[in-house]
């Protein structure tokens, strides 16, 4: 298997860079099984921790690589007990603000019909 690719510590041309803070906080989502119910749940759970950490400002990025590999999925497990089925990572920190991101006007996603 090649070695997986550096980090580019350049800038690409043309490309904006921002600072991020220097300690984020890292939250692993497991769930107990790895079933179709087990992933809907994460999902759902998921879904909690991004709509609480939107209004506190707190922004969120995904480290998916290590929950696809097997072998570093199977890593990331409870250390005290071994169990547990890692669904995904979540970046949690106060980077800088971004865009918002566009919207079409209601009246193209919607009809409300009498």
């Amino acid at each position: 298997m090649p070695p997986p690719p550096r980090p580019c510590t350049t800038p690409s041309p043309g490309r904006a860079r921002v600072q991020f803070e220097k300690l984020p906080q890292l939250a692993l989502l497991s769930t107990p099984g790895d079933h179709p119910m087990d992933w809907l749940s994460a999902g759902q759970a998921l879904e909690r921790v991004l709509l609480t950490a939107t209004p506190h400002n707190v922004s969120t990025s995904f480290a998916t690589q290590p929950v696809e590999w097997p072998d570093l999925r199977w890593l990331l497990r409870d250390p005290t007990f071994g169990t547990g089925h890692a669904q995904t990572i979540v970046r949690l920190g106060y980077g800088p603000t971004g865009p918002r991101t566009p919207r079409r006007p209601l009246d193209q996603v919607l009809t409300i019909e009498p």
